[in-house]
């Protein structure tokens, strides 16, 4: 299908944007024409995310934190049971907190309770 208010570059342009983790919206500003202009261009090109509006951000985004990590996910794990809280977590992967739990509890990890981890008993003799 070809778009009128695109050319090929512009089109090629969003296309390599689109790789490299740029959302529809950002897409959008970036060519300064209509959302539905740039979702059709990106079709064209066989690009079939699933959902526009909440892209999966992992998407030809670096993984995060953690070196030699396979996937977002793996690296999300890694840093939680390193030691990291949810919420360190969540900044480091500008993700939600309750984003990062449900990866964790789908990959299986065990959560540590809320607040700081008990101090050992300190006994006297």
């Amino acid at each position: 299908m070809k778009h009128p208010l695109l050319s090929a570059d512009q089109a090629e342009r969003l296309v390599q944007a689109w790789h490299s983790g740029s959302t529809v919206a950002a897409l959008q500003k970036l060519s300064g024409v209509s959302r539905l202009t740039v979702v059709e261009a990106l079709k064209s090109q066989g690009i079939e995310p699933g959902n526009w509006r909440t892209r999966n951000r992992t998407i030809g985004r670096p993984v995060g934190p953690v070196s030699g990590a396979k996937s977002k996910s793996e690296a999300i794990c890694q840093t939680y049971v390193a030691g990291k809280s949810l919420m360190a977590v969540s900044s480091a992967f500008s993700l939600s907190r309750s984003t990062v739990r449900r990866v964790l509890v789908d990959a299986g990890v065990v959560l540590r309770g809320r607040g700081r981890p008990a101090k050992p008993a300190r006994v006297d003799f």
